[in-house]
């Protein structure tokens, strides 16, 4: 029986991991995109270089 549920319980976090991954590649994935639309605008929407 503890067996059983240590099996299902493993199971679910290597479930769960998968998804926090998944989560995580997609993140990585849509900051780099944005970076790439904005590299360069900092100065044009009044980003200030500090000497």
């Amino acid at each position: 029986m503890l067996e059983q549920q240590l099996a299902d319980k493993t199971g679910e976090l290597e479930e769960r991991t998968e998804e926090l991954n998944a989560a995580r590649a997609a993140d990585r994935e849509l900051t780099r995109t944005l970076n790439q639309g904005t590299a360069g605008v900092g100065d044009a929407v009044g980003r200030r270089h500090r000497p």
